[in-house]
């Protein structure tokens, strides 16, 4: 166990970097913006608005028993993040996937920001609206897709030419393990 933790530290390390960057920057949105009131910023996709989510989702509508679903989710993550972090442990040092593993049990730990806030706070605090997004959003949302749109998509991109690499290689072992050598005269 402590050496799957140890080999995943400084992932674990920048997760907990990011969770602490979420928790700071809901600090300094509460203490600087008014609630539910706009304010512009100099870029044309990006607006300051303090809200809270108290169980309601933008997309879902209202969630009856969200800390109870936060609570199961926080553990599903907790999970998640021990059984990517001994499958990272298996892999290659430097390889590409062993870097993306890396990236996604840090980004989980980051993302984990909502779901305590929610069992300490009873809300989540949303600081930003980032158009053409029509909801109130804040940095655990972002490092979810930064998770699911970018690192997923390459993952799976990565995935595909592996495979295809293996099993090319095993072709060409196959043909050369059938062909016989020649015997010179």
């Amino acid at each position: 166990m402590m050496s799957v933790l140890k080999q995943s530290k400084i992932p674990i390390l920048i997760g907990f970097l990011l969770l602490g960057i979420d928790f700071l920057t809901k600090w300094i949105a509460n203490i600087t913006l008014s609630v539910e009131s706009t304010v512009d910023t100099a870029l044309p996709f990006w607006n300051w608005y303090l809200t809270y989510n108290e169980g309601y989702h933008y997309i879902f509508g209202e969630l009856a028993h969200f800390r109870i679903t936060q609570t199961v989710g926080l553990i599903a993550v907790i999970v998640l993040i021990w059984i990517m972090a001994r499958q990272r442990a298996d892999l290659r040092a430097g390889s590409a996937h062993r870097v993306l593993f890396g990236i996604y049990i840090s980004l989980l730990i980051g993302a984990t920001g909502n779901p305590w806030e929610t069992l300490v706070l009873g809300r989540v605090t949303d600081y930003f609206i980032f158009t053409p997004l029509p909801w109130p959003s804040n940095l655990a949302d972002q490092y979810i897709n930064l998770a699911i749109y970018v690192f997923m998509p390459i993952w799976i991109v990565l995935s595909i030419l592996e495979s295809r690499r293996k099993k090319k290689a095993e072709r060409e072992e196959l043909q050369t393990s059938t062909v016989e050598p020649e015997e010179s005269s």
